[in-house]
């Protein structure tokens, strides 16, 4: 060998960028910004990937460069993002993962542009969440199965979805389960859809199973947020929130979950599919958090979307039911009267429509029982289907 000393730079180098690598992901890990089965998580275990290799094949100084120049890389887009985000300089997660799983699995829809797609067995159980067949969240069923039964269909974003629940927590499960055995509660809900998603689903895809619900019940209102004060905004959200779905789900075949621990590749994957991909991203300018304050307009429309859906339903004759946007009100005060606002805009419009409104009050949950602003622990959602049972039990009768 020419130079038997060739790897000692290389192991330098590997050592250095090691702690700085460990130093970010414990510094995250303290601010409670880092948890097992994460895209973040996969980040850090990417980067250790990439620096145990180049040690081991430092004697290979060519492979070994290559392999410290893409950690390197990585290191910088991801953590440099993070600090720029931390001085105001970035918007969030622009190149570092997010602290979330990786989704459930799922496929573009020509309407809806986020469908579910059904677990497949050994496969895709990410945190004990289960997609039927029909590709609803929750057990497999049988047109046989609902017979007799009082079928209510849920239709919501990720609260109702309950990201972060198992099978044997999520609230629309815990639902069923308090009603008894003469209802079933299929659940539609899909993370990031919005009352767009809803008038689709209402209109072409509510009985999976062929039978007619009792009821359909609607939890929304988060997922219209973030078309708040986008000036000339599209009726049917199209000029973003229904495009920005694709990328936020990854139902791209490009750019999909499995790249998204690497910032460069999830970069490249990006651009190519912004090149050639027929479903164009949301515009980027408005990649922004919520603007806080009404927006008439949004509203508007929203109201809109309720009596359209209220009157596909009465006209086949199944009862409408809408349920409160939960919310943890202590996280973001101003934010949850935007909440209470869209609320107020659905209670309104029930009443007018002689549809059940349900108001489950959020006085009675604590921050403990969320996650994060939007997403219950198992205490809450324990919480929330037993405040709710009893009144959509009684409006499903």
């Amino acid at each position: 060998m020419k130079n038997r000393s060739a790897w000692r730079p290389i192991v330098a180098w590997a050592c250095l960028l090691a702690l700085i690598v460990a130093a970010g992901a414990i510094y995250f890990y303290l601010q409670g910004k880092l948890h097992a089965d994460t895209m973040r998580a996969w980040y850090f275990t990417y980067l250790g990937g990439l620096i145990a290799a180049a040690v081991v094949f430092s004697w290979f100084r060519a492979l070994a460069v290559i392999l410290l120049l893409l950690a390197t890389v990585e290191t910088g887009l991801g953590m440099g993002a993070g600090l720029l985000y931390k001085v105001g300089l970035a918007p969030p997660n622009a190149l570092m993962p997010d602290d979330e799983r990786v989704d459930q699995p799922v496929d573009w829809h020509p309407l809806l542009q986020v469908v579910l797609k059904p677990s497949v067995d050994g496969q895709w159980e990410l945190g004990g969440i289960h997609h039927n067949k029909q590709g609803l969240r929750g057990p497999d069923r049988t047109p046989q199965s609902l017979d007799g039964k009082a079928v209510i269909e849920l239709f919501g974003g990720s609260n109702a979805y309950d990201a972060y629940a198992r099978e044997d927590q999520a609230w629309p499960n815990l639902l069923e389960k308090n009603l008894g055995d003469r209802y079933v509660v299929l659940n539609h809900a899909v993370a990031g859809y919005s009352s767009a998603g809803h008038v689709i689903q209402t209109a072409f895809y509510q009985t999976p199973y062929g039978e007619k619900p009792r009821c359909a019940a609607y939890s929304m209102g988060w997922g219209e947020l973030m078309n708040a004060h986008m000036g000339a905004l599209d009726p049917g959200y199209a000029d973003y929130q229904m495009p920005w779905l694709v990328d936020a789900l990854y139902a791209r075949r490009l750019g999909r979950q499995w790249m998204s621990a690497s910032p460069v590749f999830s970069t490249l994957g990006r651009w190519l599919a912004d090149a050639v991909d027929t479903v164009r991203p949301a515009p980027a300018s408005t990649h922004k958090e919520p603007v806080i304050g009404p927006d008439l307009a949004l509203e508007a429309i929203y109201a809109r979307n309720v009596r359209t859906i209220s009157a596909i339903n009465r006209e086949r004759g199944i009862k409408t039911v809408w349920i409160s946007q939960p919310m943890n009100a202590k996280a973001d005060p101003p934010l949850w009267e935007d909440v209470q606002r869209l609320n107020a805009v659905v209670k309104r419009e029930a009443a007018k429509l002689g549809d059940t409104y349900i108001d489950i009050p959020m006085a009675t949950f604590e921050k403990s029982d969320f996650k994060n602003m939007i997403h219950f622990v198992p205490s809450g959602s324990k919480k929330f289907a037993d405040l709710l049972a009893p009144p959509l039990g009684e409006a499903c009768r």
